[in-house]
């Protein structure tokens, strides 16, 4: 998903234009104020938009995913998966999830089925909005600091305990990301759980396939397997690799260069201290 600030947004560039009016108006019968607070952020992906709201009886702030076509599908490995089904497994997921701080806490979902207005609306689901730093910038955010390769060691090792708490509480993730994990204070979230599944789980029951997953993090040789905890684990550490090197492994030729290495020189106790 692309971050935008909420500030002074042109209404093209504006991913809650993408919210259709019935849909709005069941947002607010339910008693939620989508807003335009200062620092706010917003979030665009692909299929689904994140505005930030306020709950008008309690003034806390929410996260409301929406969506964007009820009768869309998205094709992966050759197979059509409706929005719905996406939808649909979120709101189990994050149900499932509630005892986990590792992810944000769950308040509803709302389709067709359950709206409480009369035209048709976009499926959304209303849960904690987390306020942090996509781990994309965490890397960023330290590369003037002095001490920064044993800060993201550490930062590391707190993704790794969330992880396991996500783990732990019988989920895989299935689609980990820099855009997906969430550092917020000391801790890291895991955000976007519409394709996790219950590790014991053969088959999701709301996917046609097995997989799913974001180019760049997802192993290629695992692409069209079903997802173990082994790799929500090689994809979390797909994103630690760009805190060290400020590229994605797809994009990088360290992989290339350090084969002519060892080909050419073979290794020493030396190979790989400058490596992720």
């Amino acid at each position: 998903m692309r971050i935008l600030d909420n500030v002074g947004l042109n209404p093209d560039d504006d991913p809650s234009s993408a919210i259709w009016p019935a849909t709005m108006k069941e947002i607010e019968a339910r008693g939620l104020t989508v807003t335009n607070l200062s620092h706010g952020k917003i979030y665009e992906g692909g299929t689904a938009v994140v505005v930030k709201a306020r709950e008008d009886r309690s003034g806390h702030i929410v996260a409301i995913k929406v969506y964007r076509d009820p009768d869309g599908v998205e094709t992966i490995d050759g197979e059509q998966i409706p929005i719905q089904n996406y939808f649909l497994n979120e709101c189990k997921s994050l149900a499932d999830l509630q005892e986990c701080a590792a992810v944000p806490r769950y308040h509803y979902g709302v389709n067709d089925e359950n709206r409480i207005t009369g035209d048709r609306i976009q499926p959304f689901v209303v849960m904690e909005f987390v306020d942090g730093m996509t781990a994309e910038k965490v890397g960023k955010g330290l590369a003037n600091e002095a001490d920064r390769a044993e800060r993201l060691v550490e930062l590391f090792r707190k993704a790794m305990v969330g992880l396991q708490r996500f783990h732990d509480a019988g989920k895989i993730h299935r689609d980990i990301s820099g855009r997906n994990v969430m550092l917020q204070g000391d801790r890291f979230r895991f955000v976007d759980c519409a394709r996790a599944k219950a590790i014991d789980e053969v088959h999701t029951g709301m996917h046609t396939v097995k997989g799913g997953y974001t180019p760049g993090y997802a192993s290629e040789e695992l692409i069209g397997e079903r997802k173990t905890p082994a790799e929500d684990v090689s994809e979390l550490c797909t994103v630690v690799y760009e805190w060290f090197t400020g590229s994605n492994k797809s994009e990088s030729n360290l992989p290339a260069q350090w084969y002519k290495r060892l080909v050419a020189k073979g290794s020493d106790a030396a190979v790989g201290q400058d490596r992720c």
